[in-house]
């Protein structure tokens, strides 16, 4: 009977005696119970209960290295490597700890000035300053030039200054040739006639005015009044701008001459 009564208590005299070994590890100075779960036969039970070598308790605060991930302790102090201050490790979100990662502090990460970003496809570019010279294309380059025969004056200069902007059929300039007039008479003739013969010819004159640079809305325009122009207009064949002006208003030019 008396040994009945006495068994409970000395169990529980064995695990307070077992309970203040562990606290008196846990507090000692030396920190052996770090030590202690570094030993090959603790870390083999700690992953047979499904503890990670890095498992902290929960109510326990951790100091590590920032440059030393490795070196962790259970209080303050400086780095046994680099002599660096121990900063408190905070808590990541639950999320586990990847193997040769590091810890910032939010001092830390203002100090080294990181940023963060959503992570997106950039174009690189650079600006560069620099001289060149400008030129035109040769390829889109148009020359006008007199096509009617002999000495012609220009009477009007439409387009007079370098840079003007043209389009496609607007008048460039007028000139007078002895030679065009006397042909817009000779068809102007032949029309009166009326006889089967003069078809050909008319096509025949009209095709030398054509080849002269006489629109055909100007053949139409003096066939239809009846007197031959003094001024055969010059139209523009294509868009673009004038870069060089060569002659002047009043000036005589020759076959060919450009204009």
């Amino acid at each position: 009977m008396k040994n009945k009564k006495v068994m409970p208590w000395a169990e529980v005299v064995i695990v307070m005696v077992i309970l203040g070994s562990g606290i008196s590890l846990y507090y000692d100075k030396e920190n052996r119970l770090h030590h202690l779960m570094q030993k090959p036969a603790v870390v083999k039970i700690m992953k047979w209960a499904g503890l990670a070598g890095e498992t902290i308790p929960a109510d326990k605060k951790t100091y590590w290295c920032p440059m030393h991930p490795q070196v962790k302790r259970d209080k303050t102090g400086t780095c046994p490597i680099c002599n660096m201050q121990l900063v408190e490790m905070q808590e990541d979100g639950g999320r586990k700890k990847n193997a040769g990662s590091i810890l910032l502090t939010h001092r830390q990460i203002q100090q080294a000035g990181v940023r963060f970003a959503t992570v997106a496809r950039l174009s690189f570019a650079r600006q560069i300053e620099t001289s060149g010279v400008v030129a035109v294309d040769e390829r889109q380059l148009k020359t006008i030039s007199v096509w009617a025969p002999g000495q012609s004056r220009i009477n009007t200069m439409h387009v007079n200054f370098t840079g003007a902007t043209v389009n496609m059929g607007e008048p460039l300039l007028s000139i007078y040739n002895p030679a065009i007039v006397t042909t817009q008479e000779e068809y102007l003739l032949l029309l009166k006639s009326g006889t089967e013969r003069t078809e050909t010819l008319l096509n025949n004159v009209r095709t030398r005015l054509r080849g002269w640079g006489m629109a055909e809305k100007e053949i139409e325009k003096f066939r239809t009044k009846g007197t031959a122009t003094d001024d055969l207009t010059i139209y523009s064949p294509v868009s673009g701008t004038v870069i060089e002006r060569l002659v002047n208003e009043g000036q005589y030019v020759k076959e060919g001459q450009a204009l």
